[in-house]
């Protein structure tokens, strides 16, 4: 098994099958914790002399909540209504367009008839 470490000897990736070359520490699966796979999380085990090891400053990371769920859906909505604004305003724009062009084309007939 090959892991990945950061520049904290932290185990932040690892791969049994196939090459990684981010994954470039070998480790002896034998010397896993019982529960490495269950419990991995990026830098939660660290690497220290060919033993893994927990990470006594492991920091739980924070986990994503309903408010801030909630804020994506809202900057989502704000910016869908954003848009459709845009969309409004520009066909608006491409009418008066239109109607100033059809304007002058019949100001142009009366002039050349």
């Amino acid at each position: 098994m090959k892991v990945e470490l950061d520049s904290n000897s932290n185990i932040v990736g690892y791969i049994l099958v196939g090459d990684n070359s981010s994954a470039d520490m070998i480790v002896d699966e034998s010397k896993l914790p019982e529960d490495f796979f269950d419990k991995f999380q990026p830098e939660y085990y660290k690497y220290s002399d060919g033993d893994i090891l927990l990470n006594p400053d492991f920091v739980e990371p924070e986990k994503t909540t309903e408010l801030d769920l909630k804020t994506s859906r809202e900057l989502i909505a704000d910016l869908t209504e954003q848009i459709a604004t845009m969309q409004i305003n520009q066909a608006e724009a491409n009418a008066h367009m239109l109607q100033q062009i059809a304007q002058l084309q019949a100001e142009k007939g009366v002039t050349n008839g």
